[in-house]
């Protein structure tokens, strides 16, 4: 009697991710309505967020991302942001 030794076939799923796809590190908080954009500035410390709620959330890009500041008095949503570049 042969023995032989199961082998994982194409189909079934190996040790190696098969996207390129990024697991969640920090969950940001604030927004009380679906968020249509993110930012982050040009020099890569800040991400801004806005959206459905009119408001635009400023967070550090690093660390514990903290939450720096909410601008709020837009009178619609916000469907678009940019950082202006600065020299």
């Amino acid at each position: 009697m042969l023995s032989t030794i199961a082998q994982p076939s194409k189909e079934e799923p190996t040790s190696k991710p098969s996207t390129h796809l990024f697991s969640q590190n920090v969950q940001l908080t604030g927004h009380s309505a679906e968020v249509l954009s993110c930012k982050f500035s040009n020099d890569g410390k800040l991400l801004g967020s806005a959206g459905m709620d009119k408001s635009l959330f400023l967070w550090k890009a690093s660390g514990s991302c903290d939450n720096i500041a909410v601008l709020k008095g837009h009178n619609n949503a916000i469907t678009s942001l940019c950082f202006e570049h600065t020299n």
